[in-house]
């Protein structure tokens, strides 16, 4: 019986030596050689990339360590070595079981030129120049790749340091350039790390994705900087795999190491990635999209042509939509660049096809793209009013949080619809949201992205986050304390301000009510303070501090901590400055430009016999130490269809609108209006929905819903490592000279038509990498 065994076990050994023999030729490794050879012979700038593993189709225990290296290899080709390289390493969405990948490492000493402060990377994932070089763990728990591994190194020749206004230290320091990085003659390691083998059988794939690298084409001494162009980026050997077994064979092992199942696929296979950002598609090709406002890009015609026509057609699902019979939608775009945004003839719960052409005929062989949009949650019919007799409304959009992250145009037509149980939302410069989601701080991309959420799991987001200057988070928390009296400890609920360092996520500045309010005073223990605002001010360096419990709004000094006044309610303590009888259970301080503050009063506490909510401006008698504050103007909530006088007990908002009118959130009765400076009703929406479960907490109006993410040159609605491979090759200096080409000029934030230290500043502030 054994010598059987033996026999059929020699036979599949044949039988696999001569599959293996059939899988990997002598004729095709020379012939993989050759291509890379004729890609030297062809290319300018090359960088060759492949992926292993030492227990590479191993059979392997669960738990053991799983070791990996990324090598590099730069021919000397009219380069001098690498400024950037980035890529992704990732696993098969068909692997037996997704786990979390850890961060590469160490940095290997040949790379320290790409570390910080050479560069923008630091081995800490959460470093804040952005992804950490052994890569940023991206995903869900239980399932995280790792993004971006790699970095660059200082090629803008700025000697330092380089001071940002706010005194963080740029880039620089007196660090030159560092030639020959990659050009090693045997590859380079990029990066190594570890994983343990996860505990469910079967076979793993793990692959490298989205590479990008720039080398240098010419090196210069500061100030100058040095040149620097695209790679292209050839995966020699893009994956590796191994098999999980509980039941360890030895026999089997060794049988898997020398018979490769995927052999075939790894050793001859080149796999590109020329990064050709000026081909990005928008929206992305079949993708459901929650807006009607839509960002449309496609491929630069060769040459440009004097206009760019946009159709857009109901899709049939034929070949040939645009020969349906269905409305044409048809957009004319100046040929300048190759993108625009549409903000009319969308429609949800629909299929569309969409080609772009340089004449004004239908389109005939041009490519066509498709999307569709989601058909929308049940929303009640929306009223709109519009009473403006001739002062013109705010243009734009309104945004507020009710069915999710909702969006309306001027006629009260759903426009965008995302999330569910947001509160307290707005949309960033960035074109990114910024809200607060079932008790986390939450920012995301208009699709719902998420690219950064707070690191608390305990402490619990409310009521307001707000964006800082320099880019950071400034959010209320909830701070429960137990307070001694006597010989029982009650547990109140104060307030903590955190804010947050948008790329560490570490807290880099708080302040709790425990510390400077009356714990004999305001409201109940289980809602003490009861904060629904806290908002930081540049022209004052001031933070401003809502305590509705206490019909207070204290200002705070944003260096000391030290409270500069407390407004509103008078208090046994004292504490209170000035301020009493002008609002009570506010919400929404918000400083003017003008030096004044409004105010939703929502007047729970106002003398009887009428309640009536209402928005106010206040005057101070002295801007920076007032002693007195008085109503300038101010708007009586009504009710439009009657006059009758509304009273909003909680929620709402009062913004100054840019051209002079107030928008007001009713959010108990779903309703928001516009005013003008004379108090005058101009526009009115209203939900007409008879249940409780969706308010409205806030609102503001949008001059746009769909805004440019300065330098997201690829399109991914994220500032990332690919995006600063392009702000490399398109910086040019100080120097006013120089034509952009779309689409550098995504990276000139500051609009001067130059690439410059301005721009540079503003793109490290917001550089984060997917999360």
């Amino acid at each position: 019986m054994k010598k059987i065994q033996i026999k059929i076990l020699l036979c599949w050994m044949l039988i696999f030596m001569m599959i293996y023999s059939s899988f990997i030729p002598q004729s095709g490794s020379s012939r993989q050689i050759n291509q890379i050879g004729q890609l030297e012979q062809n290319e300018d700038s090359i960088v060759i990339l492949s992926l292993s593993s030492t227990q590479e189709n191993q059979i392997v225990s669960p738990g053991e360590k799983i070791e990996w290296t990324i090598k590099s290899y730069v021919p000397p080709k009219n380069n001098q070595g690498l400024a950037l390289i980035s890529v992704d390493l990732v696993q098969d969405m068909d692997n037996p079981e997704l786990i979390n990948l850890s961060p590469a490492e160490n940095i290997p000493n040949k790379m320290e030129g790409f570390n910080r402060p050479n560069g923008f990377t630091n081995a800490d994932p959460y470093d804040p120049w952005g992804s950490g070089y052994g890569g940023v763990p991206s995903g869900p728990p239980g399932y995280k790749n790792l993004k971006q591994i790699g970095g660059a190194q200082n090629t803008f020749g700025v000697r330092g340091p380089c001071l940002g206004p706010h005194g963080d230290i740029l880039l620089g320091q007196d660090i030159d350039v560092d030639v020959g990085i990659g050009q090693s003659s045997n590859g380079q390691i990029i990066a190594q790390g570890f994983f343990d083998a996860p505990q469910t059988k079967g076979r793993y794939i793990f692959y490298l994705e989205s590479p990008v690298a720039n080398v240098l084409e010419k090196v210069n001494q500061p100030p100058l900087h040095s040149i620097t162009k695209p790679a292209i980026v050839v995966c020699w050997k893009s994956q590796f795999s191994f098999i999980v077994d509980s039941e360890y064979n030895p026999i089997l092992s060794s049988l898997s190491s020398i018979f490769p199942k995927r052999a075939k696929m790894d050793l001859l296979e080149l796999q590109w990635n020329k990064p050709l950002w000026k081909d990005v598609i928008l929206p992305p090709e079949g993708k459901m999209m929650n807006r009607i406002h839509m960002q449309f890009r496609w491929k630069t015609f060769d040459p440009p042509p004097t206009k760019y026509y946009l159709w857009v057609v109901e899709d049939d699902g034929s070949q040939t939509p645009f020969q349906s019979g269905l409305p044409i939608l048809c957009f004319e775009i100046d040929g300048d660049e190759p993108r625009t945004i549409v903000r009319s003839g969308l429609e949800f719960s629909k299929k569309y096809a969409w080609c772009v052409t340089n004449g004004s005929s239908p389109p005939a062989s041009q490519p066509i793209h498709r999307f569709s949009t989601k058909t929308l949650p049940y929303i009640p019919y929306i009223q709109i009013e519009n009473t403006s007799s001739g002062t013109p409304l705010e243009p734009g959009v309104t945004l507020f949080d009710y069915a999710g992250a909702t969006a309306v145009d001027e006629n009260g037509k759903v426009i965008y619809n995302e999330q569910h149980g947001v509160t307290d939302i707005r949309l960033l410069e960035t074109g990114r949201l910024l809200f607060i989601l079932k008790g986390s701080v939450v920012e995301s991309t208009l699709d719902g992205k998420v690219t950064w959420i707070d690191p608390y799991e305990f402490k619990i987001a409310h009521h307001e986050v707000s964006p800082m200057p320099n880019g950071n988070f400034l959010t209320l928390f909830k701070n429960p304390q137990f307070i001694q009296h006597g010989r029982s400890r009650e547990l109140y609920i104060g307030d903590l301000i955190v804010e947050f360092d948008r790329h560490t996520k570490e807290s880099v500045w708080n302040w709790s009510s425990f510390d400077y309010y009356n714990v004999s005073e305001g409201g109940p223990a289980d809602d003490w303070t009861h904060g629904n605002a806290a908002v930081f001010n540049e022209s004052d360096n001031s933070i401003y501090y809502s305590s509705r419990s206490f019909s207070r709004i204290t200002r705070i000094n944003y260096t000391t901590k030290d409270i500069i006044y407390n407004m509103g309610k008078n208090w046994p303590s004292g504490d209170t400055d000035f301020g009493d009888g002008l609002f009570t259970a506010q919400h929404a301080p918000e400083i003017l430009p003008n030096g004044n503050m409004m105010i939703y009063d929502n007047g729970n506490w106002h003398p009887q016999p009428i309640q009536q909510t209402r928005a106010i401006e206040l005057a101070f008698n002295d801007p920076q130490h007032p002693t007195n504050a008085s109503i300038v103007w101010k708007y009586n909530l009504v009710f439009p269809n009657n006059g009758e006088p509304m009273f909003c007990g909680f929620f709402g908002d009062a913004d100054r609108l840019p051209g002079g009118n107030t928008l007001i959130t009713g959010g108990v009765y779903k309703m928001i209006f516009e005013v003008d400076k004379n108090s005058t009703l101009l526009w009115s929406l209203f939900i007409h929905d008879p249940s409780n479960k969706s308010l409205i907490y806030r609102a503001e109006r949008l001059h746009s819903l769909i805004v440019d993410t300065p330098s997201d040159c690829d399109g991914d609605s994220d500032l990332d490592l690919i995006d600063l491979a392009m702000f490399q090759v398109a910086f040019t200096g100080k120097c006013q000279t120089i034509m952009l080409d779309f689409p550098f000029r995504l990276s000139d934030y500051d609009k001067d038509g130059d690439i410059d230290e301005t721009d540079l500043q503003n793109f490290m502030n917001w550089m984060t990498g997917p999360v």
